[in-house]
């Protein structure tokens, strides 16, 4: 059975930094790449017309990718569903033709893999998530820095991502990788992350050990938070980015009990918070739009 790689979590969380990993070890890359920047030096391995679908995909429900409104999939019509599923296929087709193995990365799946199962079931692809952590002080950093991102809007979009990040692959085989545990013993990290979500990489780890020690530069990491550090934002965000991250740490170490019940009692208490939220106007958004987040004009592309 061919076999998808999934890297989901919140934008500036070291999904970049899988998805170069898992090429390294044999999963082919998508064809039509976002360039590399400034911010992003060793690539972002994000296929360009699959973050110009999901972007639309976010619009026509009512939303974008730095905004923490409420998602229901549930509520998307069974004919928008079939021509989801008819594009999401053809897209994977043509990004990845027949690759045995493939990486496939966008913070975006985070809040639309429900929509893409579907089209995964339909190519008998299995899908193998993967969700990548970051201490969300640091993400919060990188995202002012990058975007000019206030915590008040970086905030509630971490908890937005995360949560449903985990929501949407909970009961299915999959592993949790913080960016912490990635740079203080990759190997080790990639051995657990293969075990829990039943990869088959094409290229062995020891093999590819080198190239990997090469890509992983520990200097291109710009911002550190100290281990207890809280998030840089008011409560009541500022206590269930804490919650949902110790939980989450939790879990990538083994420690499941109980850490189900916190992340649902946090998203429960989130949801009517998020609810009243004002919205991200045009106007404030405006700075946060920049090319490879994928605006209108390569969402059109994606097309």
């Amino acid at each position: 059975m061919r076999q998808a790689v999934l890297i989901l979590g919140m934008h500036r969380s070291g999904t970049s930094a899988m998805a170069g990993i898992s090429h390294l070890l044999g999963a082919a890359a998508p064809a039509t790449m976002m360039a590399t920047a400034a911010d992003n030096p060793t690539g972002f391995w994000e296929s360009l017309p699959i973050a110009g679908i999901n972007e639309a995909m976010l619009t026509a429900l009512g939303t974008r990718w730095y905004d923490c409104l409420p998602l229901d999939t549930t509520a998307v019509d069974a004919r928008s569903r079939q021509l989801a599923t008819a594009r999401c296929t053809a897209v994977i087709t043509s990004e990845f033709a027949d690759a045995a193995c493939f990486v496939i990365k966008d913070p975006r799946f985070s809040l639309l893999l429900d929509l893409w199962l579907p089209a995964f079931a339909a190519m008998n692809l299995a899908v193998a998530p993967v969700l990548a952590l970051r201490h969300p002080t640091e993400v919060l950093a990188s995202l002012r820095r990058r975007d000019g991102m206030p915590p008040d809007i970086a905030g509630p979009l971490w908890l937005h991502y995360t949560l449903e990040a985990e929501r949407l692959t909970r009961n299915r085989p999959r592993a949790v990788l913080s960016y912490d545990a990635l740079l203080h013993d990759w190997r080790g990290s990639l051995e657990r992350v293969t075990a829990e979500a039943h990869i088959t990489w094409p290229v062995p780890i020891d093999t590819a050990a080198s190239n990997i020690a090469a890509f992983l530069r520990p200097q291109l990491r710009h911002h550190y938070a100290a281990p207890r550090a809280a998030a840089a934002a008011r409560p009541p965000i500022a206590d269930w980015i804490a919650e949902t991250y110790d939980a989450l740490r939790r879990i990538e170490a083994g420690d499941d009990a109980g850490q189900f019940a916190r992340l649902d009692q946090v998203r429960a208490d989130f949801a009517p918070w998020r609810a009243r939220a004002p919205r991200v106007s045009d106007a404030d958004a405006t700075a946060l739009l920049v090319p490879r987040t994928i605006g209108s004009s390569n969402a059109a592309g994606g097309r």
